[in-house]
């Protein structure tokens, strides 16, 4: 039985061509391959090669950068509501939905709205655009685990050392070097 390797950070226009495929294997940007005969680590286990870099700012920036000139126009912090941007999950404001604790679902939920407002974002060369951030957001809730979405969308933030948030408190482009 051949091993799997995980590839993540799959390039966007190969995972839309993946998609297009009906690989029932894409999960989150990620893409389950048959590993050739040599490709397993010295225990056995499945390689895992992880790469890239990027922009993308973490909840915790969203949620203490509420303005207009940061969040743009097409979402409100106290006017848009979670499950009316998402088609699911709780009738909340996304500012709310930043501000909650805790982990599952509302990890999730705080990623999610980071995760939307980074790809609606022109200053942020985010991984995801708005609508792949949604379908994610509507499969995890629909897997009834959230986790693995959850920390797919967590690591194409600045929280991971590879990605940079480009804009500072005002909404200005500082750049990603």
């Amino acid at each position: 039985m051949a091993a799997l390797v995980y590839i993540r950070f799959v390039p966007r226009n190969l995972r839309r061509l993946i998609i297009a495929l009906g690989c029932s294997a894409l999960i989150a940007g990620a893409i389950a391959l048959p590993l050739a005969a040599g490709g397993e680590d010295s225990t056995g286990n499945a390689a895992e090669t992880q790469y890239g870099e990027g922009e993308g700012c973490t909840p915790g920036y969203w949620k203490n950068h509420t303005g207009t000139t940061v969040w743009g126009t097409n979402y409100s912090p106290t006017g848009s509501y979670f499950d009316e941007v998402f088609g699911v999950g709780p009738h909340i404001t996304l500012l709310q939905a930043l501000e909650t604790g805790g982990g599952g679902l509302n990890a999730l939920d705080r990623h999610a709205v980071s995760a939307l407002l980074n790809a609606d974002s022109s200053n942020v060369g985010y991984e995801f655009d708005v609508n792949e951030v949604i379908a994610l957001v509507q499969q995890a809730y629909g897997s009834g685990d959230p986790e693995q979405i959850k920390d797919e969308l967590e690591s194409f933030t600045d929280a991971n050392p590879n990605i940079v948030c480009p804009i500072n408190a005002q909404g200005e482009v500082t750049g990603s070097d």
